[in-house]
């Protein structure tokens, strides 16, 4: 369980990097965020229904980081595909895709011994 929150931690960290290596934006082509707050509360619930849909057993803190990470993981595979997600509803989809992937990647690499 270390290891996970070690290796959660370090993925967030990687997300709020990237996201400080950006080019700022100007203001007219910005759009409304959820916020900070928002980020928690769609880290957290991303993290449950992930953990639900896995059939894993975590703590709110531990769904948080599921949850951001899978955020940060979903993020950038839509980005990547060139998938629009705006508001709460689509971070809330592509955090929970991403979480779910981040837990199954987890149990895939827990199972094989790799970490």
């Amino acid at each position: 369980m270390t290891r996970f929150l070690v290796t959660a931690t370090f993925v967030v960290g990687l997300g709020i990097a990237s996201a400080f290596a950006q080019e700022p934006v100007p203001d007219a082509q910005m759009q409304a965020g959820v916020g900070f707050l928002g980020m928690i509360i769609i880290g957290v619930l991303a993290g449950w229904i992930a953990e639900k849909m896995t059939a894993s057993d975590h703590g709110l803190f531990t769904n948080l980081l599921v949850g951001l990470a899978g955020s940060f993981v979903g993020g950038s595979l839509a980005s990547l595909m060139n998938i629009q997600f705006n508001g709460w509803l689509g971070n809330l989809l592509v955090a929970a895709i991403g979480a779910v992937l981040v837990l199954w990647l987890w149990r895939f690499a827990t199972q094989r011994g790799v970490a």
